[in-house]
């Protein structure tokens, strides 16, 4: 078990995950370096406010004409990209089509080696190619854990609030059915008391 989990540790490659609030009209941007013969694995959900949808997209810093994703109003996707040259990318999450709700995102970003690069004695190695796709699953595997906990807690936030005010609205209830009790009461003696003096 031991030697399982090393194993599955040494596969990983770099990883970054981040949540992120953004504001709206406004523009969140983060900057990831990758070098050359790399594959970038970006991938991104929006789990909280509005109508859950975002504008992405990643240029490159130094070209910022260059871009190599874009997306308007999206929800939730995962993409993937060869590193020719070593260089920075900037990833933007716009909220400029909201004017009131902040948005929250989940996003994580890692990279691994390029199986399909030019062929070389090691890249032909069967291990090799199956190790890297073995990273591939854990790092995917990683970030569906981090999105399902992410909602699990907003659930479990959810449920709670949603207890609370259950909790609360019965309380309420049985004090107004309780004055309600007591008003008739109090009307009908009166009105059988004005009944007797007459």
């Amino acid at each position: 078990m031991t030697r399982t989990l090393f194993l599955v540790a040494c596969l990983v490659s770099a990883a970054s995950a981040y949540v992120v609030d953004v504001g709206p009209r406004t523009e969140e941007c983060f900057l990831e370096k990758a070098v050359a013969g790399e594959e970038l694995h970006f991938t991104y959900e929006v789990y909280e406010g509005g109508f859950l949808d975002i504008d992405v997209k990643v240029t490159e810093n130094d070209r910022k004409s260059t871009v190599i994703y874009e997306k308007k109003r999206s929800t939730t996707d995962k993409t993937q990209w060869e590193v020719f040259d070593a260089t920075t990318y900037k990833i933007c999450f716009s909220n400029r089509i909201s004017t009131l709700a902040h948005k929250k995102i989940a996003f994580s970003v890692y990279t691994d080696e390029d199986i399909q690069a030019p062929a070389e004695k090691k890249h032909m190695d069967p291990l090799r190619v199956l190790s890297i796709q073995i990273e591939e699953g854990v790092q995917d595997a990683k970030t569906k854990l981090n999105y399902m906990a992410i909602r699990e807690n907003i659930h479990s936030l959810s449920n709670a609030a949603t207890s609370f005010r259950v909790t609360v609205l019965s309380v309420v209830e049985v004090i107004v059915v309780i004055a309600v009790c007591a008003i008739q009461v109090f009307v009908l003696k009166r009105f059988f008391e004005r009944k007797t003096r007459i």
